[in-house]
């Protein structure tokens, strides 16, 4: 509740129908440690809103994943459904690009500034492998390769080249989501934003696990 208190003295407020809350407890069976069920943490979390009056919390599982601005997010860190969003936006531009009378030229723009852009906004929360990305991106990429006149099976140096060796400048995603969390992570710790403070000692503590000097 620190973060609603620091909102309502710079003047903001929370909206208790936007917010929820993720209770994780573990318990050990054994050998192995398993999440509690919700039957095992009965209990109810409130906010108040801006006239005082209380609102229950909806509360999820950690497995579950809720939209925070913009992004699914999952307390145990599965990105399921946050895959399941990437795939429904590149197939849905997939859809318009295929069914648009665009020239080559306009493709290419359209892709570069409408689409992934959208996808470099997720990008320093998003853990895809290689084979993930080309997944989620293959309805957008190939209606946008068809309709620059470019066969599916044109080699991938000339696509991702640079337009200095005669390529088409198309940006690797895998590439761009680990400049993406470098880029986070260089800003916020210069910044010494709570962010940048949080970054900092999850770091250290993987230095400690790792058993690495500093």
């Amino acid at each position: 509740m620190l973060f609603r208190s620091n909102c309502r003295v710079t003047g903001a407020e929370l909206e208790p129908k936007k917010s929820h809350i993720t209770i994780a407890d573990f318990c050990r069976d054994g050998s192995e440690s398993q999440c509690r069920s919700m039957d095992e943490m009965p209990g109810e979390f409130t906010m108040k809103d801006q006239a005082g009056i209380d609102h229950p919390l909806c509360c999820y599982k950690p497995w579950e994943s809720n939209e925070t601005l913009g992004i699914w997010l999952a307390m145990d860190g599965n990105q399921d459904r946050e895959e399941q969003e990437c795939k429904k936006i590149c197939a849905e531009f997939g859809a318009k690009m295929k069914a648009s009378q665009c020239e080559s030229n306009v493709a290419q723009y359209a892709y570069e500034t409408h689409l992934i852009p959208k996808l470099k906004y997720q990008m320093p929360l998003t853990l895809f492998s290689r084979d993930q990305w080309k997944t989620i991106l293959w309805p957008a990429r190939s209606a946008t390769l068809q309709k620059m006149g470019i066969a599916l099976c044109f080699p991938k140096d000339a696509i991702y080249g640079t337009q200095e060796f005669n390529g088409f400048k198309f940006e690797d995603p895998y590439e761009m989501q680990g400049i993406a969390k470098l880029r986070l992570y260089l800003q916020e710790t210069a910044n010494q934003t709570d962010t940048g403070k949080w970054l900092i000692a999850t770091a250290e503590g993987l230095q400690l696990e790792a058993g690495l000097d500093r």
